[in-house]
């Protein structure tokens, strides 16, 4: 390897920067090479997974960043792509992992003698290497690269493979988290998916790195709109909105804005949504004791009577109108959801699909946290085909009455019906 004049054990980070930012430069470069690198360099050579970092870092802020944005904009979808392949190709050694301290052999000689300390202090002049051995010098080459890269106008395809991974395989190993925070807010803004994926990104910072986010829980509150059991990331805003509830330190107004807007949402969603909704109300009722009287309110008891004395007539419409609880009110707090109670249940509980109706009255039962939750993971992906499947699978002991009184032909005993047909 050429080292120009570098002193041994050293490798020689600008040629390798000029390697890389060719590669990511090549519109096309082809997968291939990437995992070829990553097999044969990335996965066995600490030095090598931290200089590609580094060098990803540097050919962003040189590149990238300091070029007119419309220039940048023309030669993002290639530069993103290819970063993106070698980031996720580029692994944060554990503790454990032997490959951190192993250099690439063709790139090391023997290692330098320990400088001589004049005064006990080193030399002026000579820098220090990069110490392989300890995983934060792993963590800030990994920061440097990620943190420039998503500072970059990405195109939303990107941002969505990015966000995707954001609190599993990225937010964990950054060195100052926090950094990312204002990139995740604007994330927020771009809508879609991407809101829902950086508001996952952004509660990670307010549970593992302190991060001060008041407006959280209204934009979370924001998300649940009668469109959301109708995309294909419902599951994914469900599931955050359940971890981000399960803290018992929420104030109780929170726990009733959501538990309201997810039992209004019941009534207005299709059956699938409805077979979603009602646990998610049911394990947060169980969580959180002080908002059961939304369950067992005087309020709840009189529409239940008023329901009873209009038999199977459909709900009327003043219902709604009369309820306390605002469902055009964006922030929680002033939602009146603590005034209201939880009257869409009986409504559920006339629901036509029975396991709907079953759900809702799993309600009428004292909620105590000795109960079991019920499950989310078993209706998140359930189909209007898989109701169908289930219901048609199920087989009757006894003959299903199609008629009050039983025939003896297929036409009817009478003799008007089969007189306009000639059967022979």
């Amino acid at each position: 390897a050429i080292r120009n004049g570098l002193p041994p054990h050293s490798l020689t980070e600008g040629l390798f920067h000029v390697l890389l930012g060719s590669m990511i430069s090549n519109e096309h470069l082809s997968y291939d090479v990437v995992l070829k690198f990553e097999e044969n360099y990335l996965d066995k050579y600490g030095d090598v997974r931290c200089y590609t970092w580094r060098a990803i870092g540097a050919f962003v802020r040189s590149k990238v960043l300091k070029q007119s944005e419309q220039d940048a904009i023309a030669k993002m979808d290639v530069y993103a792509k290819n970063i993106l392949d070698f980031l996720n190709a580029c692994k944060v050694p554990e503790a454990d992992d032997k490959t951190k301290v192993v250099s690439l052999p063709s790139l090391v000689g023997e290692k330098p003698r320990k400088e001589e300390d004049v005064g006990g202090k080193r030399k002026r002049g000579q820098a220090s290497k990069l110490d392989f051995s300890h995983l934060s010098t792993f963590s800030k080459s990994f920061s440097d690269a990620w943190l420039s890269f998503m500072r970059c106008h990405l195109p939303d395809s990107t941002f969505k493979k990015i966000l995707a991974r954001l609190h599993l395989h990225i937010l964990p190993h950054l060195h100052q988290p926090l950094l990312l925070a204002d990139v995740l807010t604007e994330c927020y803004s771009r809508g879609g998916i991407i809101s829902v994926l950086a508001l996952h990104g952004i509660f990670h910072l307010i549970q593992n790195n302190n991060l001060e986010y008041p407006e959280f829980y209204i934009k979370l509150y924001a998300l649940l709109e009668p469109s959301i059991f109708y995309v294909k990331y419902r599951a994914r805003v469900l599931r955050l909105t359940e971890d981000c509830l399960k803290t018992p330190l929420l104030p109780a107004y929170v726990i009733a804005a959501f538990v309201k807007r997810l039992a209004r949402l019941a009534c207005w969603s299709p059956t699938t949504g409805a077979s979603i909704a009602l646990p998610m109300i049911y394990n947060l009722l169980r969580k959180h004791q002080t908002c059961l009287f939304l369950v067992q309110s005087v309020g709840d008891a009189k529409k239940a009577e008023d329901a009873e004395e209009e038999e199977n007539s459909p709900p009327s419409p003043h219902n709604f109108t009369n309820d306390p609880y605002d469902v055009h009110e964006p922030d929680p707090s002033k939602c009146k959801a603590m005034q209201s109670s939880l009257w869409e249940l009986q409504l559920l509980k006339r629901h036509f699909v029975p396991d709907v109706s079953k759900l809702a009255g799993v309600f009428d039962d004292p909620i105590t946290r000795q109960r079991p939750e019920l499950s989310l993971s078993e209706v998140l992906q359930v189909t209007y085909r898989d109701m169908m499947d289930k219901h048609a699978s199920k087989k009757s002991k006894n003959a299903i009455p199609l008629t009050f009184q039983e025939t003896s032909s297929m036409l009817g005993d009478d003799a008007v019906l089969p007189s306009c047909f000639d059967l022979t």
